[in-house]
């Protein structure tokens, strides 16, 4: 489509949402949204999966580790 990427990270959002169940308690979390990335001009087939690891670095970039507590951060794949 052409328009930019936004990426947003929530961190800390384990801490107030349960495994396995749909309950929310109050906690505190973060949310950050780190600046766009610009899509237009990408060849869409041969550049997505460039897109796609330069969107998750932008993501992980993005967490707090004083609030992700003892769980480590998402993994790349």
């Amino acid at each position: 489509a052409g328009v930019p990427i936004v990426p947003a990270t929530v961190s800390g959002s384990q801490r107030i949402t349960p495994k396995h169940s749909l309950r929310v308690e109050s906690g505190v979390i973060g949310v950050r949204f780190g600046p766009a990335i610009e899509t237009r001009g990408r060849e869409a087939r041969t550049a997505r999966q460039g897109l796609q690891d330069e969107v998750r670095r932008a993501i992980e970039a993005g967490f707090d580790a004083a609030l992700q507590g003892t769980e480590a951060r998402p993994e790349s794949h």
